[in-house]
């Protein structure tokens, strides 16, 4: 797999950690473990990880607390939500607040794999079509300002192009024609 199938792996430290991170490095995944927000943070910024598998909780802190943090710097990144048991309030919350993917138990490496590809696969298909939008948004506005090149080009080639001696004569020629028009009134 190539270096941008990096999955950071934010559990607490307990088995499952170390099993997801088998599970997924077994079918040809790199992992990176985070116990901790800080961690989280760090790995983010050093390793540009495609994917984050995060628990109910990290270090005492709520997930949906640390998936909207995420997703306010990398709005992109898809985060698969791995609940400790049956779907609960909690689900709903980290659905509201944006993760890509689910897990619960009881799951199996099969579960796990095929959670983590859809949402691979779902941010990769949002990648390409957000590139597309940014692609053809820049081909109009190239196009735009190419436009507004040709007209300040023209503007300057119509000012340069009049001497300043016949401006102040047709302007006080104006006048004057504005003054007789006035007294004839």
């Amino acid at each position: 797999m190539a270096k941008q199938d990096l999955i950071l792996v934010a559990l607490d430290p307990s088995p499952t950690l170390k099993l997801m991170g088998q599970a997924l490095r077994a079918v040809g995944y790199q992992t990176v473990d985070a116990i901790d927000s800080s961690e989280i943070d760090k790995v983010l910024l050093e390793n540009s990880p495609a994917l984050v598998l995060l628990g109910e909780t990290l270090n005492g802190i709520k997930s949906t607390q640390l998936i909207e943090r995420m997703l306010d710097r990398f709005p992109t990144l898809p985060i698969v939500f791995l609940a400790d048991q049956t779907p609960t309030t909690l689900t709903q919350e980290v659905f509201r607040a944006g993760v890509s993917g689910y897990l619960q138990p009881p799951m199996t490496i099969e579960d796990i794999v095929e959670t983590v590809k859809n949402s691979l696969k779902r941010a990769r298909q949002t990648g390409d079509w957000v590139r597309r939008e940014v692609s053809k948004t820049t081909a109009s506005l190239e196009k735009r300002v190419s436009e507004l090149e040709v007209l300040v080009h023209l503007g300057h080639d119509i000012t340069g192009s009049l001497a300043l001696n016949d401006v102040l004569n047709n302007v006080v020629a104006a006048a004057v024609k504005l003054t007789k028009a006035e007294e004839g009134s």
